[in-house]
């Protein structure tokens, strides 16, 4: 993956996710005045461990799109930090903390997209998560609600394909 030059790599965090999945996550973000985050891309990788019987189930995802030939399951929503509570040691946790290790600023309303992409076995995930200030985006806080979901969920989606290139690198030998 390569990621606009306005963008600020913040850092990573690799950790046992719920004692079941090991994830690592890595965060980029481009500010705006007072350290405020504009837009931030979480990159997580994530795998069930081999002792989990499990596999991941995105069926209920509210579409599909298709990036570089591969499909990915996709969500949007807007997200009020103010009004949910964080699971302990989450993956919106390790984020989070990232951002205030670095004394950045987040929401605390939001628009996101989430992209996931899924291994042949389902055991395995790539996810992209895009965040973006309300503020900054100059939407409001119902933008995905009505009849107009479907134009701001394809403007959501170019703008956070806008920032990141996503290439397959072939298997080496």
């Amino acid at each position: 993956m390569e990621f606009d030059d306005g963008l600020e790599y913040v850092g990573s965090s690799e950790f046992v996710l719920y004692g079941v999945a090991d994830a690592a996550i890595h965060v980029f973000v481009a500010l705006g005045d007072q350290r405020r985050v504009q837009r931030l891309y979480w990159i997580q990788f994530e795998g069930y461990l081999p002792t989990v019987d499990r596999s991941y189930d995105y069926d209920a995802s509210q579409g599909r799109t298709e990036i570089g030939g591969h499909q990915y399951y996709e969500d949007a929503w807007v997200w009020n930090l103010n009004a949910v509570d964080i699971r302990a040691g989450s993956d919106t946790e390790h984020v989070l903390e990232l951002l205030r290790e670095h004394e950045l600023v987040l929401g605390p309303e939001l628009i996101g997209l989430r992209l996931v992409r899924l291994d042949a076995e389902r055991r395995k995930e790539l996810m992209i998560v895009y965040l973006e200030d309300l503020r900054a985006s100059r939407l409001s806080a119902d933008a995905l609600s009505g009849r107009d979901r479907a134009r701001v969920v394809e403007a959501l989606r170019t703008r956070a394909l806008g920032g990141v290139r996503i290439e397959e690198q072939a298997a080496s030998k």
